[in-house]
């Protein structure tokens, strides 16, 4: 299991109306957008990006693209 999805894991039971998919803290309801939280590593060592992720779903893919998302860290 990744850090990330260790992390997340321990978040969830805290954040209310939740739920964890994969890597991704997903904010319920989702209908038509994908909203949650996600960690993308850097080239750093113990260093990670925080993204607000939304992202349409009647587009299929197999990844999320963070073409709508933010990130919310700068890493530091």
């Amino acid at each position: 299991m990744s850090m990330q999805r260790k992390t997340l894991r321990l978040i969830q039971p805290r954040l209310k109306g939740t739920r964890l998919c994969k890597d991704v803290l997903v904010v319920l309801p989702t209908e038509h957008l994908l909203r949650g939280f996600l960690f993308e590593r850097t080239p750093y060592k113990e260093m990670h990006y925080l993204w607000r992720v939304i992202t349409p779903l009647y587009h299929p893919a197999n990844h999320i693209y963070l073409d709508y998302s933010k990130r919310l860290s700068k890493g530091e």
